[in-house]
């Protein structure tokens, strides 16, 4: 049974962050996030800036299901690229089957559905701007839909980029900034660090 996106708890009690801020985002994953990609994923993570302490070092709950059922494997992680155009991998590979349904993370309205690259792809823009992008699809929703979480969008296709077989190509972002998916599809510990100038 998929979780519902509604019983995920998404107060400011969660964390709050000092309103013009600037942060740091640091996650047990790994990961660092600084600009305005940071400031949205806070947002998304915490609900609205407020006023009020800064809280740190706080379990964040999923605010994403996986796209796929039972919980896939993931072939390859999130690695960031140095520059916007520069060599990384922008999301996640996960383990799949040829024609294996694909859920919405979480609801939205797609934004795109067609062919880059010569592969089918999908991008669902959910709550305070994030995205989910999917890839390779078949099957597709049309642009436009308007999709619940765990809505199917697709299925798994062919094209796809990994060497151990089908895959699932799923990428997370705010605008230009890619983030690690896994930072909303589980449990992660956030610790926040003002930028000393």
């Amino acid at each position: 049974m998929r979780s519902s996106p509604s019983s995920v708890p998404r107060s400011s009690t969660l964390l709050r962050v000092l309103s013009g801020s600037v942060l740091w985002l640091v996650v047990t994953t790994g990961v660092l996030l600084s600009g305005p990609g940071s400031h949205a994923l806070v947002q998304a993570l915490a609900g609205p800036v407020t006023g009020g302490p800064v809280r740190t070092d706080h379990d964040v709950d999923a605010l994403w299901s996986w796209p796929m059922e039972p919980r896939p494997a993931v072939q390859r992680a999130f690695d960031p690229p140095e520059s916007r155009y520069g060599r990384g991998h922008r999301g996640l590979d996960l383990k799949a089957t040829d024609g294996q349904s694909v859920h919405a993370v979480d609801a939205g309205t797609v934004t795109h559905s067609g062919m880059v690259a010569g592969r089918g792809t999908v991008t669902v823009r959910h709550a305070g701007g994030l995205e989910s992008t999917y890839e390779p699809l078949e099957d597709r929703v049309a642009t436009g839909s308007v999709v619940s979480s765990g809505a199917v969008i697709g299925v798994v296709g062919e094209g796809g980029h990994c060497a151990e077989g089908p895959c699932l190509h799923l990428g997370a972002r705010v605008g230009e900034d890619y983030l690690d998916p896994r930072l909303l599809l589980g449990h992660v510990r956030i610790v926040l660090l003002p930028l000393l100038d």
